[in-house]
Formats: C-alpha cells, sequence, structure tokens
C-alpha cells in the first residue's frame, strides 16, 4: 500500500466570501462534499481513509453521514443525507500500489460539474439571451476555480510535510477576470458580462431575469454574481438533483444574523406577551414584504414555548428583520406593493409588543470560531489513527452542544467549529465545546493532555458585513488567540456598526480558573460579568478606565505593585460615586475590582506552557465585561 494525501481549496475565501448566513452554510457543506467524493474515489478502489477517521469496525462500514449518503448516491440509490460539512478539505489513505490519484481529481470535477449544470439549468440557462458571453464567462469560472494538490508517497502516513512542499509549488493560478466584479465573491466577474457604467440597462435586464426565475428572496436587487457565486447561493435549491438528496427548509431557510440577535426576545415574547406576538404576525402577514422564514422550532429555547401552538409557530417563522423598529421605519425596507396603511399597521403592532415586554430585541449575535492547535505535531506524537479517533468522538459532540445552546452550527468537522449564537449562550457553548475537546483526548489516547484548542468569538452587530466578521474570526484565531496569546486560548472583540471596538484575549487556564470546568459551572469571566451585572455604577464608570486608568497604569513598570495601586484607586472612585456605599461592603468591592484589574493586564502563555501577565493595563476586558453584563449594551 502508498500513502496519499489530498487537499482541496481554496477554504478560508471560500467560505468567509458571504453576504448571507446560508452563504456561510452553503460554502462549507460544498468544499466538504467535494472533498467527500475525493475520498469515496479512495474507498472504491480499495483503498482506507486514515485522516480523518470515517470508517466504521469494518473496512467496508463508513460511519461519516456525508460520505456514506456520497457512497449510497453514486450507485444510483435513494438516500437521505446531511446538509452540513463534517469532512475536512484534506485527507490522508492508504491507496494500492496501482492507484492513479487523478481518479480523486476527477471525482471532485465531476460533482462539482454536476452540482453547477444544475443552477445553470434551472436558472441561468433562461437568463442567457439578455447576456454577453455569458456561458463563455460560465464555463471559464466553473472548470478553473478548485485549487486541488496531492502527493503519493511510500513514507510516513503521518508526515503531511511533503503535502505542504507540494503547495508551495503554487501551480494554480486564478483566471484573471475581466469586466464587473462579483458581489459576493470579488475577484470574479458577474455573469451577465455588461458594463454597468456603458450598458446598465442591459445589465440590469438579466438579473432581472435571474431574480424571477430564482426568487426575490434568493438574490436580492443589489447582487450582481459570477458563476460560483450564484451556485454558492442557488445550489440548495436543487440539491436532490445536484447531490442525490433533499436539503430541509432549515437548511434553505438558515437563521439570519437578525434572527440570531432577536432569539432571546422572540423566547419572550412568545411566553409573556402571546396575544400581542399573534397581532403581530397578523399585520406581518398582509404585506408583501415581511416573508415566513420556517426558523420556529429550530431551538430548544423555542420548542416548548411555541410547542402545540401553531399560531405561535408563525411568529416564530417571521424574518426577524421585521423586529427592529429602526429597519421599519426605512422607506427602502418595505415592498412597494405595501401601502401605508399596512406599514403602519406593522409599526403599530411591533410597537405595542415592545411597550408590553418593556425590552427592546438586542442587535448583537455571536459567531464562533475553534481551531485544534499544533495538530501536525499530535499526528507525529501519537499517530494519525489516534487523533482520528479522538476527533471522530470530538466531532459527535459538537453538533448537539451547539444546538442545546441555541445555536445553529455551520460546520462541525475534525477539529474545526464554526457556529452562530444568541449572545448570552456563546460563553457557556464554547467552554462546554473546549472541554469536550479535551475529553475526547484524554480517553485512551497518551499525552491527551498535549491536545489543546483555541476560540474566536465575535459578537457583532445584526448589520456588520458577514463577510467581515467572518475575515476577522479568524484573524482574531490565527493572530491573536493562536500567536499572540500562546494558544490554548480564547479571544474576544465587540464588533459594533463601525467596526470592531473591543478585542480580548486569555488563555483557557484564566478564562475558565482553571484548565477543567464542570458542565454548568460558570467560568470566572462569567461570574465577573454577573457580579457586575449586579452592582451598582455609574454609565461613564467603566470608559473612565479606559480614559484616565490606562494613562495612570502606564507608568508603572512592576505589575504586582500596579495592580495594588489600581485596585485601591479605582474602588476609592467606584466607591465615592455611589450613593449609598452600604449598597456593597467595601472588601466585597475591592475583590471583585481587583480580579477585574487582573483580567484587564495581558495575560498569554509562554513557549513553556506558563501563563504570563504583563504590562500595561488596558480596560478592553473591563469594557467586554459591561458589554456582555448588559447583553450588548444598546437598544435596536
Amino acid at each position: 500500500m502508498r500513502k496519499l494525501h489530498f487537499t482541496l481549496g481554496p477554504v478560508q475565501s471560500f467560505v468567509a466570501q458571504s453576504r448571507r448566513t446560508r452563504d456561510l452554510l452553503a460554502g462549507s457543506f460544498l468544499l466538504s462534499y467535494l472533498a467527500g467524493h475525493a475520498m469515496a474515489a479512495v474507498i472504491q478502489r480499495g483503498g482506507r481513509i486514515r485522516f480523518p477517521q470515517v470508517h466504521g469496525e469494518g473496512a467496508e462500514q463508513v460511519k461519516d453521514e456525508l460520505l456514506r449518503a456520497i457512497l449510497i448516491s453514486l450507485k444510483g440509490l435513494p438516500t437521505k443525507g446531511p446538509w452540513k460539512g463534517s469532512l475536512p478539505n484534506r485527507f490522508q489513505a492508504e491507496v494500492p500500489e496501482n492507484f492513479d490519484p487523478n481518479a480523486c481529481v476527477e471525482a471532485v470535477h465531476k460533482a462539482w460539474d454536476q452540482v453547477a449544470d444544475a443552477v445553470w439549468r434551472h436558472v441561468v440557462e433562461k437568463a442567457e439571451p439578455y447576456g454577453s458571453y455569458t456561458r463563455k464567462i460560465w464555463n471559464r469560472q466553473v472548470k478553473k476555480f478548485w485549487d486541488i494538490a496531492w502527493v503519493l508517497d511510500q513514507g510516513d502516513l503521518d508526515n503531511g510535510d511533503l503535502l505542504d512542499c507540494r503547495k508551495n509549488w503554487r501551480s494554480y493560478v486564478p483566471t484573471i477576470e475581466p469586466g464587473d466584479k462579483c458581489t459576493l465573491i470579488g475577484h470574479l466577474q458577474e455573469l451577465s458580462g455588461w458594463l454597468r457604467i456603458r450598458e446598465r440597462t442591459k445589465q440590469e435586464k438579466f438579473w432581472s431575469v435571474v431574480r424571477e426565475v430564482a426568487g426575490g428572496l434568493d438574490l436580492q436587487e443589489n447582487e450582481r454574481l459570477s458563476a460560483v457565486g450564484l451556485i454558492k447561493r442557488l445550489f440548495p435549491r436543487f440539491a436532490e438533483e445536484s447531490i442525490g438528496w433533499k436539503f430541509p427548509e432549515t437548511a434553505i431557510h438558515f437563521p439570519s444574523t437578525s434572527y440570531m440577535s432577536a432569539l432571546p426576545w422572540i423566547n419572550k415574547a412568545i411566553r409573556e406577551e402571546p396575544e400581542k406576538a399573534l397581532a403581530l404576525v397578523e399585520a406581518a402577514q398582509s404585506t408583501r414584504t415581511i416573508k415566513k422564514v420556517g426558523n420556529g422550532e429550530r431551538f430548544p429555547l423555542l420548542k416548548e414555548a411555541v410547542s402545540g401552538q401553531d399560531s405561535l409557530k408563525d411568529f416564530a417563522c417571521l424574518d426577524a428583520s421585521c423586529f427592529f423598529r429602526s429597519n421599519l421605519e426605512n422607506d427602502n425596507y418595505w415592498n412597494e406593493a405595501d401601502d401605508q396603511e399596512k406599514r403602519e399597521a406593522v409599526k403599530k403592532a411591533l410597537f405595542e409588543l415592545i411597550e408590553a415586554l418593556k425590552e427592546n430585541p438586542r442587535p448583537y449575535y455571536a459567531l464562533l470560531l475553534m481551531d485544534g492547535d499544533r495538530l501536525g505535531k499530535l499526528l507525529r506524537e501519537i499517530g494519525g489513527e489516534r487523533v482520528s479517533q479522538a476527533l471522530a468522538q470530538f466531532t459527535e459532540k459538537v453538533d448537539r452542544i451547539i444546538t442545546d445552546h441555541n445555536g445553529a452550527p455551520i460546520y462541525v468537522g475534525g477539529d474545526d467549529v464554526l457556529a452562530l449564537l444568541p449572545l448570552d449562550d456563546a460563553l457557556d457553548a464554547v467552554v462546554e465545546v473546549r472541554s469536550a475537546y479535551l475529553e475526547s483526548f484524554a480517553k485512551g489516547v497518551q499525552n491527551g493532555d498535549s491536545a489543546t484548542i483555541s476560540a474566536a468569538i465575535v459578537y457583532a452587530h445584526a448589520k456588520a458585513p458577514l463577510k467581515g466578521v467572518l475575515e476577522h474570526a479568524h484573524y482574531l484565531l490565527d493572530k491573536v488567540a493562536k500567536d499572540q496569546t500562546g494558544r490554548d486560548s480564547l479571544a474576544v472583540c465587540v464588533w459594533k456598526g463601525g467596526g470592531p471596538t473591543i478585542t480580548w484575549s486569555a488563555p483557557w487556564k484564566v478564562v475558565c480558573g482553571g484548565s477543567w470546568r464542570k458542565s454548568g459551572d460558570p467560568t470566572d469571566l462569567q461570574r465577573l460579568v454577573e457580579e457586575f451585572r449586579n452592582m451598582v455604577y455609574s454609565g461613564s464608570f467603566f470608559y473612565k478606565l479606559k480614559e484616565q486608568f490606562e494613562v495612570i497604569g502606564s507608568n508603572h513598570a512592576e505589575e504586582e505593585d500596579l495592580v495594588e495601586f489600581l485596585t485601591k484607586l479605582i474602588t476609592a472612585d467606584y466607591l465615592r460615586i455611589l450613593e449609598d456605599r452600604q449598597t456593597l461592603n467595601v472588601g466585597t468591592a475591592e475583590m471583585r475590582i481587583r480580579r477585574l484589574v487582573e483580567f484587564c493586564l495581558r495575560n498569554r502563555r509562554d513557549e513553556h506552557g506558563s501563563i504570563e501577565r504583563e504590562l500595561p493595563f488596558r480596560a478592553d476586558a473591563a469594557l467586554l465585561i459591561r458589554f456582555l453584563g448588559q447583553r450588548g449594551g444598546e437598544e435596536a
């Protein structure tokens, strides 16, 4: 047997080039699906996948749900496959001596062509007469998009160095694209082929036909996509034809960022003000603007609330953009067919619901990104077989953990996790996922304690550009959590309307107060958030930490002196602004502020794994605690 190392890309850019949450889901699924076809080519020719672990007890048994569905569909048999990716873009396999790796390449291209052809036949073919060289643009982009590399060797299966060397050849050359560019994948030409500066009317006619065929919900007025962008956006509609099984409505109507932000408020409205919630449903359903999006029973938070009440399910299925007053006040939000009377009826129903709840929906959600640390080193230390087993155990747990915390998993495979969560649930979820990773490696694996995972959370405004948020999450994970903080760490950012405003990171030991944490126990960070949520302080207290105490703290050279000095100074300032000093015991206040100060110093892991606390004092941790304590800190 020989050893095959295979990789498919681009990865981060393809997934990140997303304007909607469904684009994220579709991009990560397509990568996983195409990698699965390459794996299937190995299995069909007598090979065996060694990393990741996809096989069961017997050589013929495949336990990965996606790969199993692909193998069944290749036999022409009906199957019910998954709609979330679970296979990484890179794998290692044992193959027979006469195996030709080009079989994997051909399998990827064949599967991709089948997906692309379905979108062409159902949508683009009808608009082609209105375009300029549309078919030529389509063929160029579809045939030359994927970057595939492989290495076949007789050496150590767990050594991926040869594949890395092969990728460094840079034999993949992206096409040079003329004309107007895709609004989703910015380096590719949009499909109409017309230049907007000279041929705007012709360009708009082409896209009006595409929108008419595809449906307005799938393609907005300002979107003009490339072949790859349109495939990514529309293929879930034609999944049964293109991949062999149908995507459920929960995949086609994947929760938006607005929905993830408003989810706790939606739950509160259903439970506390059902009649007013139904009044909003009635007003919204009379319009052409507000659609149902099918998220009603996806989340544990809502399942019980809407159980047996179909009318309330309709409320939970409304497009969450209608829950934010700023949207309803914007004339561009509305379909022209909705007259002023219908618009006012929706505004009135929403206003009355908000007044009854005494709360606006908060406009922030959490994007979670996680990745195992030094996986190549682990492979060399304990072997691909044992790493694969541990990662397979981890993957089995993660989807449930994210879902149990009212999240929407986008990709869960190997050591990678990508998900959306409500703001309040993200910290609990990320800590539990990290615990699952450690436990998976601890069971029966020597040196399991060397397996660690880092994470990034971006608390983003619902209107922040999704592409930018995901790109920043990758930056947080790779550059902040792993490089600057030393891995085995969490990096957190708050992204408000203008972009990232708060960034903080620390090793997990600092976040959790120890290496391990029992399920359900709050972390040290969460305890501090809860304590300050219940403390009385002025609106300027936390901002004063940044404006004044950062300057004061920069003049101290010794960590212990600085912690003691700032604790006394900030405690005195805090007690001074309290109207009633008996509200909080002085000792308790000083203890909490000392811990706050310690969080505001830079905590990082050195090359030996020890935690170092470094100067200077930075108030980002305090501002993050204030943000989380106020659950977003601003109204919609």
